[in-house]
């Protein structure tokens, strides 16, 4: 509520802020309207973290949908990591990334996104031509996740690192995400994988798949199209106006 007001002091421009971090705090998922408001009016922002926070998809996502109508379009760093974040909200992310090109780390580390979070958020990810460092360390992705990240990453023609260790991509799967960034011109892309498990599985997991449909049912209820409840879809869009 401090950092509406301040933005609204500070006149017409909005805010003047271009940091926030608020990470290591357990503000979890009833943060996210007021974080989203407070994103919205600040549209300068050029760092956000919130790490750490408990969070979950539906905060998340409340977040990223300031994000993907237009606030902080000059954000250069979003992290998201230890969030709690599934494949559900993976797509809010991926969305959000769509109006993010001046974006370059990225940071999801730590959360739940399996096969099908990271197939979509690469999706985001894709559209990024800024990104130079993709963090998807310990996020429980095997080789179809993986391979996935690296093509979208492969596509950012300043990409440094791809982090991925701490997951279970199979040894084929590590020379296969390798190869990809070799033929992307970005060879030495990848960090370390010393605590990956390199005897995972290839395949796809389809009661992973048979979850993040239920994902969608169970959050499409009364809500805009973009996931959020149409209080705040109405609130953010006075927001973005100031």
């Amino acid at each position: 509520a401090a950092l509406c007001a301040a933005a609204g002091l500070a006149g017409a421009a909005g805010g003047a802020l271009r940091s926030l971090d608020l990470s290591d705090n357990p503000l979890t998922s009833a943060a996210g309207p007021s974080l989203a408001l407070a994103v919205a009016r600040h549209g300068g922002l050029r760092r956000l973290v919130l790490a750490d926070n408990g969070l979950l998809d539906s905060g998340v996502a409340q977040v990223c949908a300031a994000l993907a109508r237009g606030a902080a379009p000059g954000l250069e760093e979003l992290d998201l990591s230890l969030n709690e974040v599934t494949p559900v909200g993976a797509r809010s992310i991926a969305t959000a990334l769509k109006s993010l090109k001046k974006l370059k780390i990225l940071s999801v580390r730590e959360n739940e996104l399996e096969n099908a979070g990271a197939r979509a958020l690469a999706a985001g990810v894709a559209a990024c031509p800024s990104l130079t460092r993709l963090d998807a360390t310990q996020n429980q992705l095997r080789r179809p996740g993986a391979v996935a990240l690296a093509r979208a990453a492969s596509r950012a023609p300043g990409l440094e690192l791809l982090a991925l260790d701490d997951n279970e991509v199979s040894d084929e799967g590590v020379e296969e995400v390798e190869e990809i960034l070799r033929g992307a011109g970005k060879a030495g892309a990848l960090g370390p994988m010393d605590d990956n498990d390199g005897d995972g599985d290839d395949d796809d997991d389809e009661e992973e798949e048979e979850e993040e449909e239920g994902g969608e049912e169970e959050g499409a209820g009364e809500e805009g199209g973009d996931g959020i409840d149409l209080d705040l879809s109405k609130a953010l869009d006075a927001a973005l106006k100031i």
